[in-house]
């Protein structure tokens, strides 16, 4: 049993409505929960609309500013539907009356909203500041912040074409092609851009439309200052040990070995990996570069994925993609914008099965715009190496090449040669047992 309220067009994830009705039930107590649908009744899109409603017999007010709710489809859902019956099996009546639904008008435009987290400046995208037209610069302009009052500078901000709604002003952002102080840049259309600025301070934005270029001014404050990031010259070495087969990939008939709760082990691609551990947690839309050099004694397909504080744990976002190395030495470069809450970036090493030894050196990671290194430039308290599926060890020694031997005392059970393949239990020389050495004649 379902009621439908349909509007006259659809909606986009974010925007805002306000829903009122009044309702009542012949019973007590009598749970529905609601849904988003598209155009024609009863064509589910999403789980969420409106929340969940307890009607009871006496006349209750709905009236509420909802946010379409994300992962309705982007101007696709139409309607809101309740579920009547949702957990109450009996026949009940259920009475709407006084319905209306509203749509939150959004002023639009050019608007700036700025933050400083220094200085306890958050955003306020209801009250952002509105682009002035300039018929003399045929632009339109923009100052954040007050002459004189050192506590309303800023050092990033957010430039939408909405006003009046968070989600909505977040969604239609601009983004410049760099923040370059006193030069017209090319920007477009993107969501979340927050931009950082390369300084604190006063700022004056102008845009022009026609062309597509927005400028970047200080009127009063500092700049930050660009430092001369030099690469660590670490040598990591990761010196991967055979895994198991995948859960997938073993042959037909292959017996796994099993754990303490009499579980089957199966290889993970990151039973081997290398993680880069930032000195701080980076926000949303921080631009970063990340180069190294790197190669390995065999061809090998790596994986990279974010993370958070913790080493090697996962985070939805963008990575380095997939590194292929060689026996070649190859540079990587890639600038990209940062997760929020981002702090790591590991390397899965055992993407491939066999034993193979990585080496990655040259490593920076920085802010693009060259005013803060994310790693400290000597040393090597970043980096930190996982083998054979045990834990991970950080990277030591005045050369920074990281012994792995304490690490493969969790190595899988057998024999292995120096270079980390499995050998046969008749293979005399040096090998590689329960991550000790011995030497078989």
């Amino acid at each position: 049993n379902q009621f439908w309220i349909q509007s006259p067009k659809s909606w986009k994830e974010g925007e805002q409505l306000k829903i009122h009705f009044r309702y009542r039930a012949n019973k007590d107590n009598v749970k529905t929960n609601t849904q988003c649908h598209k155009q024609t009744p009863s064509d589910y899109q999403h789980w969420a609309a409106i929340g969940d409603i307890t009607f009871n017999t006496t006349w209750e007010t709905f009236d509420q500013v909802i946010s379409w709710p994300s992962g309705a489809g982007d101007g696709i859902s139409w309607s809101i539907a309740f579920n009547l019956n949702a957990v109450d099996k009996d026949a009940i009546n259920f009475y709407f009356d006084d319905l209306s639904w509203q749509s939150m008008k959004l002023d639009e435009g050019l608007f700036v909203a700025a933050a400083n987290g220094d200085k306890g400046i958050n955003y306020d995208f209801d009250n952002a500041i509105e682009f002035v037209y300039d018929a003399d610069l045929q632009a339109y302009v923009a100052t954040v912040g007050t002459k004189g009052d050192e506590s309303s500078w800023v050092n990033e901000i957010m430039i939408s074409t909405v006003r009046g709604n968070d989600a909505a002003f977040k969604g239609a952002t601009l983004k410049p092609a760099s923040v370059t102080l006193g030069e017209w840049v090319d920007y477009s259309v993107a969501g979340l851009a927050k931009l950082n600025l390369p300084g604190v301070g006063i700022w004056k934005i102008t845009i022009r439309e026609a062309n597509g270029k927005m400028k970047f001014e200080l009127v009063e404050g500092s700049l930050k200052e660009i430092k001369e990031i030099v690469p660590n010259k670490t040598l990591v070495v990761v010196d991967g040990t055979e895994r198991e087969y995948l859960k997938d990939e073993a042959p037909e008939g292959y017996e796994f070995k099993k754990n303490d709760n009499d579980e089957p082990i199966y290889g993970q691609p990151w039973d081997n990996q290398f993680c880069i551990k930032a000195n701080r947690a980076l926000k949303a839309g921080e631009t970063i570069t990340v180069s190294f050099k790197y190669k390995a004694t065999n061809p090998a397909s790596v994986n990279t994925q974010v993370g958070g504080e913790g080493l090697g744990a996962w985070m939805a976002g963008e990575a380095l993609g997939t590194i292929n190395f060689t026996a070649e030495e190859q540079t990587f470069n890639k600038t990209f914008n940062a997760t929020d809450g981002m702090q790591t970036i590991t390397f899965n090493m055992a993407v491939i099965k066999e034993a193979n030894k990585y080496e990655v050196y040259d490593i920076v990671w920085k802010l693009e715009d060259g005013t803060e290194s994310l790693i400290d430039e000597t040393g090597s308290k970043n980096f930190f190496v996982k083998v054979a599926a045990g834990d991970f060890t950080q990277v030591g020694g005045e050369t920074g090449i990281q012994n792995v031997a304490a690490a493969k005392k969790n190595a899988p059970a057998g024999k292995f040669n120096i270079a980390g393949q499995r050998v046969s239990k008749d293979f005399k020389g040096l090998v590689i047992k329960n991550g000790s050495k011995y030497l078989v004649k």
